[in-house]
């Protein structure tokens, strides 16, 4: 039997297009849409490409992912990560692209090469395999 995680959705505002100022703008208006809109989350870093990205997590259900999908659309970003129960994770595309499978949860306290998600209150590292 696999390990029982906590369902959740990795998504930002960044866009490797913008400037630094913008990035940190959008950034914090989607944290005030979050909060607007009554969803808890939590402050994040991810790494995609080698590119930096402040982000956010919020808890995997129905309502969360209705709210991220439009959020995420307003923000015009390429997609959200997915993580299930099982540790399972997968990018949602916004774009008419079919889902991507990233693999299995991988968590660590040593900075991984690649991408990652590095998660603020927990101090660790996040990778799926």
């Amino acid at each position: 039997m696999k390990s029982q995680y906590k369902p959740i959705l990795i998504l930002s505002a960044y866009q490797i297009s913008e400037t630094q100022a913008t990035n940190s703008k959008n950034h914090l208006l989607l944290g005030t849409s979050f909060k607007s809109a009554g969803v808890k989350f939590r402050h994040c870093t991810g790494v995609c490409k080698g590119a930096k990205e402040p982000s956010f997590i919020i808890d995997n259900n129905p309502d969360n992912l209705e709210v991220a999908i439009k959020i995420a659309q307003q923000f015009d970003q390429e997609s959200i990560l997915q993580m299930d129960n099982e540790g399972r994770a997968q990018l949602i595309f916004l774009k008419n692209r079919p889902k991507k499978v990233l693999g299995f949860i991988s968590v660590s306290n040593i900075e991984p090469e690649g991408d990652y998600t590095y998660v603020n209150d927990t101090q660790e590292y996040v990778t799926f395999k």
